[in-house]
């Protein structure tokens, strides 16, 4: 997916906020700017566009793209954040919905913008606080893209902790990417190495296990992908301060 915090703006055009009633529909020729959409509570607005719909609510900011030809569809009344601006090419010509994990940051930025452009017009710090928006979209836009490849490799890991040999050339593998992409696509989604991320899962589970009181120690190290009781327990220990029976002892649960 292209970035968009590669993107030279020129202008900033226009900083408005649209009320848009549910039902409103409106046929767009020929897009004069570039433009980001967002909304602002309940509101939800598609944009039809070659046959593709582009959501637009508080979980997605909508790109659209100058000299686009697009229905507007309202589904959901709301109010709309709309920043209107100029770009030097090279510059996105299709939509984007991008999904938001916080919007809540992405609408304070656009308030912050508003003030300066409407309000204090000044167009350095408004043209930075936009720049930075477009980080931020950047950044959300790659970790759904990450999330998307990382999908089949993440299905076979939760299916195959119990393998002792789950590697991350095999769950690149399955992802059909190199490991070393695929270990920078893991850190930039999930914030942990996948070594580390199946660690946290296998104790996760073992406590589980411990925690039921009816498998035994080595059952639990075999259920959890070690290949060895001695490396379960050392293991263990070391994340939790507490060997296997001590766990359970303390969390209550008795061994059959």
């Amino acid at each position: 997916m292209e970035m968009l915090d590669k993107i030279t703006l020129t202008s900033i055009n226009e900083v408005i906020t649209v009320p848009v009633a549910r039902g409103y529909k409106a046929d767009m020729v020929n897009r004069r700017q570039y433009g980001l959409s967002f909304c602002e509570g309940e509101g939800r607005i598609l944009y039809h566009h070659n046959g593709k719909e582009y959501l637009s609510d508080h979980a997605h900011a909508v790109w659209l793209p100058m000299g686009a030809t697009y229905l507007l569809d309202c589904r959901e009344s709301g109010y709309f954040p709309l920043i209107n601006f100029d770009c030097a090419a090279p510059a996105i010509h299709h939509f984007l919905s991008i999904p938001l994990r916080k919007a809540e940051g992405l609408l304070r930025s656009y308030e912050t913008l508003k003030e300066i452009f409407l309000y204090r017009h000044q167009r350095a710090r408004a043209m930075s606080v936009l720049y930075d928006m477009l980080a931020s979209l950047s950044a959300e836009a790659q970790r759904e893209e990450g999330e998307t490849l990382l999908a089949p490799a993440m299905r076979y890991l939760e299916e195959h902790i119990a393998d002792p040999d789950l590697q991350n050339g095999v769950l690149s593998d399955q992802a059909h990417i190199s490991e070393v992409y695929f270990r920078r696509l893991f850190k930039e989604a999930y914030h942990t190495t996948p070594r580390q991320y199946i660690l946290d899962l296998r104790m996760k589970r073992a406590k589980e296990l411990l925690a039921g009181g009816v498998t035994s120690v080595s059952r639990v190290a075999e259920l959890c992908g070690f290949s060895g009781v001695y490396h379960f327990c050392r293991v263990f220990r070391a994340a939790t301060g507490q060997t296997p029976t001590e766990y359970r002892r303390r969390v209550g649960g008795v061994r059959i």
